[in-house]
């Protein structure tokens, strides 16, 4: 076998193979000597079929398999002998395939960039100041009362923030809808749960009153059968509750499994300077990521980017439910741009990685599984058995492996705090 490997940019090789005309013969009389012995036809014992019969039936099918196995093996060969690493299927372009001639083909196929790194020492970037301001603490103290809120019958009208116990049944042109109906349903009024319009009319309405409500369902309604449509609702209010907040003090505190309100208290400001030094940390990795790339410059092999653009959307999708993403051209745009950026940053990672000698050893990883478990309130080999099971332990390893890689140039870069 000969072979050619030409450069198309630094991500293409163009590799050209002729397969010599005495092989081609060999493999073409491989394939029947093997047919011979599978296949069964009327008249002759099962491994006495006679190769012309067998050309009769067969001759296209066993040249077709000839043809790709030739063009398998060939192409694997030279991408073993010339050291290629494939990121992308090959466009294959065979030559016509005659038995007892030489055989022909071209394989294009994209390749992993030689990337070489220029010096990430001395980056320059800044660093925002953590401040947890006591008014921060007495917000989030104020969410989590709220979440312990308690609801206690009162006898009066409805008003706004008030629990209505509701009986309800929809009625849409006259008739009844699917899904339309219930029975006891707590609705909290101006929590915008229903549909636009709905709560509102609920407000002075005292238990046990009847009212008939209607509403016109939004244009862009999640379900396309009611989207834009009129709707009417024959409601009875069974009870009304209002809600009653706890009282901010030590026993508040005991309840949640703190001594005292101030220690809860310290405990929730913990909680919220440990997220705001994680988006200081998020804020500077990017900068670290930006630089790189701007400071890197190389071609990208577009499979992988159309790959993982593919990705991008997909998990667009899932996030916002939504069909038809893939015309809207500024999402397009969007997703190609940081596409390419998350391919260029993996690609940089790995070689800073390389030239570093950074690996993940199997103390970092129980360390971050660890973490995991405590953040989870889990136990850790429930975290290590569900990460094995979905085969995501690969991602946990990536992520410690980019974390020593960012605390590495981060360590040697030039911050200037503000």
């Amino acid at each position: 076998m000969r072979f050619e490997v030409e450069s198309i940019g630094d991500v293409k090789r163009k590799i050209s193979v002729e397969v010599s005309a005495e092989t081609v013969t060999s493999e073409i009389e491989a394939a029947y000597s093997k047919l011979k012995n599978q296949v069964k036809i009327d008249g002759f014992r099962k491994g006495k079929v006679p190769r012309s019969i067998l050309e009769r039936y067969y001759k296209g099918h066993v040249e077709d398999d000839v043809a790709n196995k030739l063009i398998n093996d060939g192409f694997n060969k030279v991408l073993s002998e010339r050291d290629i690493y494939p990121v992308s299927e090959p466009e294959v372009e065979p030559e016509q395939f005659v038995p007892g001639s030489a055989f022909k083909f071209t394989a294009t196929v994209e390749v992993r960039p030689d990337v070489k790194i220029k010096s990430y020492d001395g980056l320059k970037i800044t660093k925002e100041k953590v401040s947890v301001a006591d008014a921060m603490v007495d917000e989030r103290i104020d969410a989590i009362s709220k979440q312990n809120v308690t609801l206690n019958d009162v006898d009066r009208p409805l008003k706004d923030g008030d629990t209505a116990i509701i009986d309800f049944e929809g009625f849409m042109g006259g008739a009844p809808f699917k899904g339309g109906k219930g029975e006891g349903v707590p609705l909290k009024i101006g929590a915008g749960k229903f549909i636009p319009g709905f709560e509102e009319q609920l407000v002075g309405l005292s238990g046990g009153a009847d009212k008939e409500i209607t509403v016109k369902f939004p244009e862009d309604y999640g379900h396309k059968e009611f989207a834009g449509k009129d709707a009417t609702f024959k409601v009875r209010v069974k009870g009304v509750k209002e809600e009653i907040l706890p009282a901010l003090d030590d026993e508040f505190a005991k309840d949640l499994g703190f001594e005292t309100l101030d220690k809860l208290k310290a405990q929730v400001r913990d909680g919220i300077k440990n997220e705001q030094e994680a988006k200081v940390r998020s804020k500077m990795r990017e900068q670290v990521m930006d630089s790189l790339i701007e400071g890197n410059q190389f071609d990208v092999p577009q499979s992988m980017v159309k790959k993982q653009e593919s990705f991008l959307m997909e998990e667009l999708k899932k996030r916002f439910g939504r069909e038809g993403l893939e015309s809207d051209n500024e999402v397009k745009k969007d997703l190609k741009k940081r596409a390419l950026d998350q391919v260029k940053a993996a690609l940089i990672l790995i070689e800073i990685a390389k030239k570093e000698g950074l690996k993940v050893t199997e103390s970092d990883l129980d360390e971050r599984l660890n973490s995991m478990a405590a953040d989870a309130h889990t136990d850790v080999a429930t975290v290590k058995s569900y990460y094995e099971k979905n085969k995501l332990m690969e991602a946990v390893r990536r992520e410690v492996l980019d974390d020593k890689i960012f605390d590495l140039v981060i360590s040697r870069a030039n911050i200037v705090e503000k």
